[in-house]
């Protein structure tokens, strides 16, 4: 087997009547077998040969989650096309590039495809949604399609899709992965959680990204579960107590708003109860990846009995590099790498990986991938430590370094996790580069800088004392992905605070140029604004 469209038909054949794909209808969730999903794969596969879409032609597609979407990726990988998806939530703008950038096709709903082949009675009962379509579609047809027909011949190094990485670091580029780097990463994630033919998911990560591409998407098609997808929150808290899932993966983000609808429990049972009723009462495992878990966030659901299960990976790599194994989850790492996967880490503790799923390269960029890739051994771009047990703690990005003039250097990605656990507050950044001292952007409803330094002072005893925060800017707006300064994975957009905060800063580092380093009033920051930018050009941000 090379393609999930070959895993889709095998699974068809196995279990022909068990559900795969679950959807509302009216209120209620209704599914579609494996042997229907199948046959709608086969009618999607027919639209687009008709469409003169040939082997390595690219697919461009806008869409949310769901069956459609499924469909389209399945259907391309029967057919030797390119897809490439673009994440729903993103301008439209970003669509038109990709269609430029990739000189691709476009493909939105699929509703005219099951529409306009059903019999003319049924045509009242469709819904307004394609996945509607395609359910009523299923209930009035039996395969009129051959798969052997439709097949094209493909190889494991054929590029199946070109991911769009989420440039929270640089400008996104076309990751592209072939079949072989798909299956063999979601192999690898198998082996280190293994997953069932019982399992049921509730989806709510993004297809178009790497995460959810593997650890949702592929390892469905291969274990032969159930899935069905959601698009927010919301969503996610009325279907769960319907749908009753197994597994769910999720990024931080999603856990810590979990977290906050418990907190008002207040005892531990209240708890349990409540994320039955949040979750259904089926759920066995947890899964985190995308971005650091808070500890305390890890603790709390520990402590309820479900551990996360912590992963690290990249999109360059399909994306899974590292993860946890159900039978000994901890929360202040991620794991050992997962099968097939070598590790390297040089002196600066800059992390290096070689596997299968190392992608083939960027999207018609052999530069930056010359330099993203050399001698099969891949740049991951962040910092990492190896523990005894061989698992891996992320220290952060490489670019996210605070260098000192004094020489020293600060990773600020633990720091700041252990900031906001233990001081109280809602969010921080470290900054300072080529500044004597590091300072600390805090989002909190205090007002007493003094007493903060002082707390920070104590819950970072045991790191050197340059690593501690010597001034801090204080805000009580909290940092959104609407306000644009965090990531919908929850991760700091370093560039975008730093330029938010850009005045402040510099009002911070001027005040301490040639004088005994004291704590900075807010209140001062106004009236100092305007100096402070007249002598930016004498300050490095």
């Amino acid at each position: 087997m090379i393609t999930f469209a070959e895993a889709v038909r095998d699974r068809s054949r196995m279990t022909p009547t068990a559900p795969a794909w679950w959807i509302d209808v009216d209120g209620e969730l209704q599914s579609l077998s494996w042997q229907q999903l199948e046959h709608a794969m086969l009618q999607v596969a027919r639209s687009l040969s008709e469409r003169g879409l040939v082997v390595d032609d690219r697919l461009v597609t806008f869409l949310p989650n769901s069956l459609s979407w499924a469909l389209i990726d399945l259907a391309c990988s029967l057919r030797g096309v390119i897809h490439v998806p673009v994440d729903h939530r993103l301008p439209r703008s970003f669509v038109d590039n990709a269609i430029l950038k990739t000189r691709a096709s476009y493909l939105g709903s699929l509703e005219s495809v099951f529409s306009n082949r059903i019999d003319q009675t049924d045509q009242t009962d469709l819904s307004q949604t394609a996945d509607h379509a395609i359910y009523r579609w299923s209930l009035s047809r039996q395969n009129e399609l051959s798969y052997d027909a439709l097949q094209v011949p493909i190889q494991p190094s054929d590029t199946a899709t070109i991911l769009f990485t989420s440039g929270t670091s640089g400008e996104p580029q076309g990751v592209m992965l072939s079949h072989g780097n798909l299956l063999s990463n979601a192999l690898g994630k198998l082996a280190a959680l293994p997953q069932y033919s019982s399992d049921r998911r509730l989806n709510l990560l993004p297809f178009s990204h790497a995460y959810a591409r593997t650890c949702e998407l592929s390892t469905w098609a291969l274990t032969g579960g159930s899935m069905m997808s959601v698009s927010s929150f919301e969503q996610l808290i009325k279907f769960a107590p319907l749908l009753r899932p197994t597994l769910f993966n999720a990024v931080p983000h999603i856990f810590q708003k979990l977290q906050r609808e418990l907190d008002n429990c207040r005892t531990q049972d209240e708890r349990q109860q409540s994320l039955s009723r949040l979750l259904g009462d089926k759920i066995r495992g947890l899964a985190s990846g995308g971005a650091g878990l808070p500890n305390g966030t890890y603790q709390f659901f520990d402590q309820l009995g479900l551990p996360i299960v912590q992963g690290y990976g990249l999109t360059e790599a399909s994306p899974v590099v590292c993860s946890n194994r159900s039978v000994n989850p901890t929360g202040d790492s991620v794991g050992p790498p997962i099968q097939n996967v070598e590790i390297r880490i040089d002196g600066d503790r800059r992390l290096f990986i070689k596997s299968p799923g190392v992608m083939r390269g960027y999207w018609e960029n052999p530069i930056d991938t010359a330099l993203r890739i050399q001698d099969g051994w891949l740049d991951t771009g962040d910092r990492a430590e190896q523990l005894s047990d061989g698992s891996l703690r992320i220290l952060g990005r490489c670019d996210d370094r605070i260098v000192l003039s004094t020489g020293h250097k600060v990773d600020p990605l633990r720091i700041e996790q252990r900031l906001i656990e233990k001081s109280g507050i809602q969010n921080c950044m470290l900054v300072g580069n080529q500044q004597r001292f590091v300072s600390a952007i805090v989002v909190t409803d205090s007002v007493d800088e003094a007493e903060l330094l002082r707390v920070f002072a104590e819950v970072l005893s045991d790191y050197p004392d340059f690593c501690i925060p010597k001034k801090l800017i204080l805000d009580q707006n909290n940092w959104t992905e609407a306000t644009g300064l965090i990531h919908r994975k929850g991760s700091l957009l370093r560039t975008a605070i730093l330029e938010h905060y850009r005045n402040e800063i510099a009002l911070v580092y001027c005040r301490s140029f040639g004088r005994k380093q004291v704590a900075l009033n807010p209140r001062d920051q106004d009236k100092q604004a305007g100096d402070a930018d007249q002598r930016g050009n004498e300050v490095q941000q």
